[in-house]
């Protein structure tokens, strides 16, 4: 027996136009694609001041991990032991729940 589609009657045409689908299915790429790396890394000096700005970059933002290029060891161990959930807090609150996911500090 073969399958036939919910309040089908047999006279119109089981495809559907690809005029119809493409708006639906754009959205929701669209709403998916994370378009906001830019804001995020602008942002984070804003968030650590201009000193700490000038020695931690933030360089990388994708799929809520933000990635942050450190100076020296003595920089890197503050931010990553003292200040990274404070940090993500902050940045949380200016951007929304949920973007921020995760800080990586590197030194180079």
């Amino acid at each position: 027996m073969a399958r036939v589609p919910k309040g089908y009657d047999g006279n119109r045409p089981t495809f559907r136009s690809i005029k119809r689908l493409l708006p639906n299915i754009l959205k929701d790429v669209s709403s998916k694609v994370d378009d906001e790396p830019l804001k995020v890394l602008t942002l984070w000096s804003e968030v650590v001041g201009k000193e700490i700005g000038k020695r931690a970059i933030a360089t990388q933002f994708e799929s809520g991990i933000l990635t942050v290029r450190v100076s020296d060891s003595t920089l890197l161990s503050l931010l990553a032991r003292q200040e990274k959930y404070r940090l993500m807090k902050e940045l949380q609150k200016r951007l929304g729940k949920g973007k921020i996911k995760d800080i990586f500090f590197r030194i180079g």
